[in-house]
Order: structure tokens, then sequence, then C-alpha cells
């Protein structure tokens, strides 16, 4: 898909400006964080937050909070997503 091949293109280490990010509530995956705060207009700072457990969700969409967690893809381009 584009967006594992643009994962792949920029490998990162465990580092909030090169680790994916997905959005719980609507199930859409950002490869990182600012991509998600543009998206649904919120600050990155609190999708990082959110993503480490500082914050319980960042933003709002529909009424309803976005809720973040970092995702982790291992070597057979799978992914999983970080508790």
């Amino acid at each position: 898909s584009p967006f594992e091949q643009r994962f792949f293109m920029y490998p990162g280490k465990n580092h909030s400006r090169t680790t994916p990010v997905i959005c719980i509530t609507t199930k859409k995956i950002f490869l990182y964080a600012k991509e998600g705060a543009t998206f649904y207009n919120v600050d990155r700072s609190s999708i990082i937050k959110c993503c480490k457990g500082k914050l319980m969700s960042a933003g709002k969409y529909k009424g309803k909070p976005l809720k973040w967690k970092y995702v982790n893809w291992n070597h057979n381009k799978k992914f999983r997503i970080s508790k």
C-alpha cells in the first residue's frame, strides 16, 4: 500500500516524529503525529502525550474524543498497536 511504501522509505526508531500513529476512535493511521494533527486540526504535542499515556484523548471529531496510539510494524510488514 502507499502508506507502507512511505513508512519503509523513512524507517525510524521509537521517535515521535517518525513513529506512525493511529486514531483509535476513527481507525485512521498516519505516518507521524503531525499528519494526524493537521488532518483533525489538533495540537501535535497533545497527540504525542496521548500516545504516551499522559492524556486520555487529543481533539474531537463529530463530538467524540479522539484517542491515539503509536503503531509498531514487525518484520512481516504487519502492524500492531502499542499498549
